[in-house]
C-alpha cells in the first residue's frame, strides 16, 4: 500500500491558520497521497477560503472541501468524509498542527506488513503528551485528564493498545465497512479499537510526539460544562465496551462465536499491552 491510496481527512472548524500549514506539510511529506478531504463543520474563520487560495490548482482533484450546514459534531464530520473517500486506505489526524505528518509513513509501512488498524499513540516508548508547562493554546486540564483516561482505560478494557483518545490513524475500508459511528467527540475511538479487535482485524500502535496547539482554540475543553461533558461521553463509552465484552461483541456476534476468540485479560503485564494484538500471518499488498 502506498499514499497514492490513501483518503486523508482532515475535520475543521475555525482552524484557518493551522490546516494551510498542515496541507503544506502533508503535501511535502507525501507528494503522491491519493486524496485530501477537510470536512468543514461550517467555520467562520475564513477555513475554506485560505485552503482554496493556497491550493488552487489542487482543488477538487487532490483536495476537496465538504462543508457541512447542519448536525455539529466531529463523529458526524468523520462519517460522512468517509463515505466520501474514494482509496482503499482511509486516515484522519487533528488539525492544530499536533500530530507530525511524517509519522504517516510509518503508518504505511505497518498496514505493508499486514496490519488492517495503525494508530498514532503518545503512550509507547517514544512517544510524548503535549507539553504540560508550556501548555501554549491547549488546556493543562486537557492534558492531564487525557492521561488519567487513558491509564484508566487500558486497565480496565481489556482492549490491546495505549492510546484511546488518539485519533490519529490510517485503516483499511474495509474494516470501516460494519463499523456504526457512535457518540459525538473522541469517545468513537474507543469504539474502533473494540469493533476492530472483535472482528479479528489485526491492530499496531506507532508512536509520536504529540505537539502543542500553534493556532486558535482547543474544541475538546473549554469550559467547565464541555468538560463535564467529555469526561461523561467517555465515561459512557468505556462502560459500554464493558459491557459487551460479557455478551455480544462489536460485529453483533456472541463473544465465543467471534474469530479472535476470548479478549486480552485485565492483568495481563503493562508490556504486553504494547504488542500488537493478532498480528497478520503474512504481509498484504
Amino acid at each position: 500500500m502506498t499514499a497514492a491510496q490513501l483518503s486523508l481527512i482532515l475535520p475543521t472548524l475555525n482552524e484557518r491558520q493551522n490546516v494551510v500549514e498542515l496541507i503544506g506539510q502533508l503535501l511535502e511529506s507525501l507528494p503522491d497521497i491519493g486524496e485530501i478531504i477537510v470536512v468543514d463543520d461550517n467555520s467562520t474563520d475564513g477555513t475554506r477560503e485560505a485552503i482554496r487560495e493556497h491550493f488552487a490548482p489542487l482543488m477538487d482533484k487532490r483536495i476537496r472541501i465538504h462543508h457541512r450546514l447542519s448536525h455539529p459534531g466531529l463523529v458526524p464530520s468523520l462519517r460522512e468524509a468517509v463515505a466520501l473517500a474514494t482509496q482503499p486506505l482511509v486516515g484522519w489526524m487533528d488539525c492544530d498542527l499536533s500530530m507530525p505528518p511524517a509519522s504517516l509513513k510509518d503508518m504505511l509501512e505497518m498496514l505493508n506488513k499486514g496490519f488492517d488498524l495503525v494508530v498514532g499513540s503518545r503512550f509507547l516508548p517514544g512517544g510524548g503528551q503535549k507539553n504540560f508547562v508550556s501548555a501554549g493554546k491547549d488546556s493543562r486540564l486537557e492534558i492531564v485528564l487525557s492521561n488519567l483516561l487513558n491509564a484508566a482505560l487500558r486497565l480496565g478494557l481489556g482492549i490491546a493498545a495505549s492510546d484511546f483518545t488518539s485519533g490519529f490513524v490510517i485503516v483499511r475500508r474495509t474494516v470501516l465497512e460494519t463499523f456504526q459511528w457512535k457518540g459525538q467527540h473522541g469517545e468513537y475511538f474507543i469504539h474502533l479499537l473494540f469493533h476492530a479487535q472483535s472482528c479479528g482485524s489485526a491492530i499496531a500502535e506507532i508512536s509520536y510526539r504529540c505537539g502543542n496547539r500553534k493556532y486558535g482554540k482547543s474544541k475538546t475543553f473549554g469550559s467547565v460544562r464541555s468538560t463535564t461533558l467529555n469526561c461523561w461521553r467517555y465515561f459512557l463509552a468505556a462502560c459500554e465496551v464493558m459491557s459487551a465484552r460479557f455478551g455480544r461483541d462489536a460485529c453483533g456476534k456472541r463473544k465465543e462465536d467471534c474469530s479472535l476468540g476470548a479478549l486480552a485479560p485485565q492483568n495481563e503485564k503493562k508490556e504486553e499491552w504494547k504488542r500488537p494484538l493478532n498480528p497478520p500471518s503474512a504481509p498484504v499488498q
